[in-house]
């Protein structure tokens, strides 16, 4: 594995529990428990899906400016906040 494979490997293993840990922690506290299962596993599936979309992309750029995908993936980091805020509501 090229290491800079590696990196971006490594790196999305580490970027899941502040992509995903705390929405689903406010879960656990603020969410009603008779839904809040439907709702973890929605969050977990949108987060781990569009992290790894994130992480290719990132990949790919980072061929072009490392820093720029840096900051692609930091920008990222608020978007299962922003989905659960959307679907607070439902």
């Amino acid at each position: 594995m090229p290491s800079d494979a590696l990196f971006w490997a490594i790196g999305f293993v580490f970027f899941q529990p502040l992509h995903l840990g705390l929405p689903i922690l406010y879960l656990f506290i603020y969410g009603d428990e008779a839904v809040r299962g439907e709702k973890i596993k929605r969050v977990l599936i949108h987060g781990v899906g569009s992290s790894a979309i994130l992480f290719a992309i990132a990949a790919w750029l980072s061929q072009q400016s490392m820093s720029l995908a840096i900051v692609l993936v930091v920008i990222s980091i608020p978007l299962p906040w922003i989905g659960l805020r959307n679907k607070k509501g439902k």
